[in-house]
């Protein structure tokens, strides 16, 4: 059904006349007209104006917003942004110790076993993993990791994500990306490193056991499935293996990076970003390019100035971090709601910071965030698009992505030569015309 046609029948339906939404909403009678008959195309603010006039529930309202959508921007376009707005949403969902993952998550007792074996030892733990990101989540790998790294252990997961190539569909991609967050948020005792390569890695056709999970002394092979496993204990072949696998990470990129420092994680941005641009304008010692940051509330770097900075940051990474935000070309995104929250809370809970603004500070903060909506500030509405909790996503174009907990800087996701990056960037940048252009 048309958007034209569901709008008529909401206005049968409220038992309210045309000419009262006509009266309710200013916009022009004939203008109005033409949207009932499928001649014209409301403006985001004018469907808006119709909805709040018509005041459908909660559910017939999300029906037809998501119609509009869809009708403005085209049914390819439409299909694209869903998968941003999956990836999102599961950003923004609450993980309940784990319980999603454990309803149908086995792990075969053979990898269990090497895990279990593996944690046991004394100093730097490495399990090397070949896999699909799917598989890991479904066999119930991270469980089984999180049961059994204890507090202060050093073990480190490296994986080689062979789905994650540049011409993948993304939907495997955004479970896997979104389960790496919540995996890492919950378990700050190790560490998950992560690569994908620009080249699709196959195994020939039939090859009974095509993954593998090497420990130091022990490796086991699995299938496709991966509940059919054999375990090789041929120090020579695992050997072998090791030796393939750290060539292969040699030539790859990072997907997922632990981070425990803000130089780290002003490095790795720097890199980034640079990276993208291709050149610095070494007059304005500004990056050439747009960024786009998605933040829990407003950025307070991009809001303050470096003397205020001075002021409630002693460190000098905190510092330098501020100054490298300030010399990009960043674009935000939040939403009145979490602007609202921010100014009653009067509080910096950024990067790891959680302190008090002082009372002179706040209002020149305020009117320095207000002045910024239209500019460098856009409002997603909620009601269309939850944002994600606790995380600042940071993206470049050409498909890099930058992904790090709003609260906590100890690690941070970075994606590069994926489809799925680029599938977000458009997304933002077709929402840069008006304030709530998600309608």
């Amino acid at each position: 059904m048309r958007i034209a046609d569901m709008l008529s029948a909401e206005i049968e339906s409220a038992e309210i006349s045309k000419n009262d939404v006509i009266r309710k909403t200013g916009i022009d009678r004939s203008t109005f007209y033409q949207i009932l008959g499928n001649r014209r195309m409301a403006t985001p603010a004018q469907f808006l104006k119709i909805l709040d006039a018509l005041q459908p529930d909660a559910t017939n309202r999300l029906l037809l917003l998501r119609q509009y959508e869809r009708e403005r921007i085209g049914e390819d376009k439409f299909a694209k942004y869903e998968k941003v707005r999956t990836f999102l949403r599961m950003l923004s969902v609450e993980d309940k110790d784990g319980e999603e993952n454990s309803i149908e998550a086995k792990c075969p007792e053979k990898i269990e076993a090497l895990i279990r074996h593996a944690l046991q030892r004394n100093g730097q733990i490495k399990i090397r993993l070949l896999l699909p990101t799917e598989l890991f989540f479904s066999l119930g790998l991270e469980k089984v990791l999180e049961e059994n790294t204890h507090k202060g252990s050093n073990v480190c997961v490296e994986q080689m994500l062979i789905d994650w190539d540049g011409n993948s569909d993304a939907d495997p991609m955004i479970r896997g990306f979104a389960g790496y967050l919540k995996l890492l948020e919950r378990n700050p005792d190790f560490c998950v490193n992560a690569w994908m390569s620009d080249n699709v890695i196959f195994h020939a056709e039939g090859t009974p056991y095509p993954f593998y999970m090497i420990d130091e002394d022990a490796m086991v092979m699995f299938d496709h499935t991966g509940m059919n496993c054999i375990c090789v204990q041929d120090q020579v072949l695992i050997r072998e293996y090791t030796k393939h696998f750290d060539h292969l990470i040699r030539n790859a990129k990072p997907v997922v990076t632990l981070n425990r420092n803000m130089a780290e994680l002003y490095q790795h941005m720097t890199a980034a970003v640079m990276d993208e641009a291709g050149h610095q304008d070494q007059r304005r010692n500004k990056v050439s390019g747009k960024i786009f940051l998605l933040s829990e509330t407003p950025c307070v770097w991009l809001s303050t100035t470096m003397e205020q900075n001075k002021i409630y940051f002693d460190s000098e990474d905190g510092l330098a971090y501020g100054a490298m935000l300030r010399s990009l070309d960043i674009i935000e995104f939040s939403s009145m709601e979490r602007l609202n929250r921010f100014f009653d809370g009067q509080r910096i809970t950024e990067s790891g910071v959680n302190m008090k603004i002082r009372k002179e500070h706040m209002s020149i903060l305020r009117n320095s965030i207000m002045s910024r909506i239209g500019k460098n500030l856009f409002l997603l509405n909620e009601e269309v698009q939850p944002l994600p909790n606790g995380y600042v996503l940071y993206l470049a174009g050409n498909g890099r992505m930058v992904l790090t907990p709003y609260k906590d800087s100890r690690f941070l996701v970075c994606v590069q030569n994926w489809n799925f990056a680029k599938e977000v960037y458009e997304w933002f940048e077709t929402r840069v015309s008006t304030v709530n252009p998600e309608c």
